[in-house]
This record gives structure tokens, sequence and C-alpha cells, in this order.
């Protein structure tokens, strides 16, 4: 019985999904209508192609999606566990997190309806976005800069108090990075490779009152110099 209560869990979907990456990995896929959807670190996604519509299931991590016009006229939509995500012929990011998703547009518009509240849509204009639960939706934001440098394998950044960058960062590395709050109010601005976060890392406490303890290649943590 825990057996098949564990199977259901939504982590051991996530090993189940059509399509997923690695830690650190990122994949773009070519969908039959000519869509394409790249991953980000460590995603899970599952596709359902069918006569009446074209839906995605983002059951962890971040995608990019640039829909393609169909033949066939069918709506484009991305579930995600708090709600669905429609797509009104546009390119946009979509991250699942573990309370809420959020969704970033970055050319023409989206449709967001939350799970609970689906008679309550919100539109999502091209250079903004918003996070929303199964309930409802936030106001709408500018879009932050960069919001897909990950794409090319970047982390950009404009004043992030340091404890958040250490939590992006942590995205697309393997094992546990973490950062003592205390140091909350460093703020961090530029221009990171993901590839090698080891590097950057060494080159934050050569720049910043702090150290980088590695207990082992999997176990490092932030704290005051």
């Amino acid at each position: 019985g825990l057996a098949g209560l564990g199977w259901q869990s939504a982590p051991m979907r996530s090993l189940r999904a059509d399509q997923c990456s690695g830690v650190g990995e990122r994949r773009e896929l070519r969908l039959p209508d000519g869509s394409r959807v790249q991953l980000n670190s460590d995603t899970a996604l599952d596709l359902a192609y069918s006569e009446r519509m074209r839906e995605l299931r983002l059951l962890r991590g971040e995608i990019h999606v640039q829909t393609a016009a169909d033949a066939l006229g069918r709506p484009f939509v991305v579930h995600t566990a708090q709600g669905s995500i429609r797509a009104l012929g546009t390119r946009f990011l979509v991250r699942q997190d573990d309370e809420r998703t959020q969704v970033r547009v970055l050319q023409h518009a989206v449709e967001v309806r939350p799970l609970d509240a689906p008679g309550r849509p919100r539109r999502v204009e091209s250079g903004q976005q918003l996070w929303y639960g199964a309930a409802d939706c936030a106001a709408p934001e500018p879009l932050e800069a960069h919001a897909d440098a990950w794409m090319r394998g970047m982390l950009v950044v404009s004043d992030w108090p340091l404890p958040r960058f250490i939590d992006e960062l942590a995205r697309y590395r393997p094992g546990l990075l973490t950062c003592d709050p205390a140091l909350g109010e460093l703020r961090i601005s530029g221009a990171f490779q993901l590839a090698d976060s080891d590097a950057v890392l060494d080159n934050l406490s050569d720049t910043l009152p702090l150290c980088v303890h590695r207990l082992s290649r999997y176990w490092v943590r932030v704290v005051p110099a």
C-alpha cells in the first residue's frame, strides 16, 4: 500500500515524466505542431496532444515555450499544480515551485486560470510576470530583465539579496547549497556562467565578506567571513 501511494506522489510522477532534464542540464524539444519547448535544470514535463487540445503538464522545474500556429486551431495550455496557462500566440516562461507557479511573458500574452478559481482568469501581457497559487493570482509586475538568460547558460542579476542569488544558483548544481541568513544585507549584481558554479562561489569569496564551506562536493554552505 505504501509503495502504491509513493508511486502516485508528485516526486514519483516526475520520475515517470515524458520528458525531463538533469540538474544543470538544458534540453530543447520540438513538438508535433512545430512549437518549441526548452527545459531548464531539473525539469519534468508531460505532453498530451489530442484532436482538440495541445497540453503540457509541468511537474517540476521551468520551461520556455514558443508556440507555433496550429492547422487545427487547437488551444495550447500548460498545466501546473496550481492551475493552467493558455497561450495567446506567444513566447513565455513557466516555473513550478512547491506552492506556486510563476509566469513570465516575453511576447504577446497568456491567460492564467488558478485551479480553484477557473472562472476568474487573469491576462498577462508581454513584458509582465506574476505568481499564482491554487486560489488566486498576484497582480502582474514588470518583467525582470534577462529572465530568459538561463537559456544561454547565464544567470544575470541586478541588486539581488545574496540569499536569493544562492538559492537560484543552487538550482543548477547537484547536492545542497545554502546561505546563512546573516548575509541577507549583502547585495549582488552581475552575469554569471551557470556551467561552473564552483568558480562563481570562489569569485564571491574573493570579492565579498563571506566564506564558502565545502563539507563535501555535494554539501556547501555560504557563511559570513
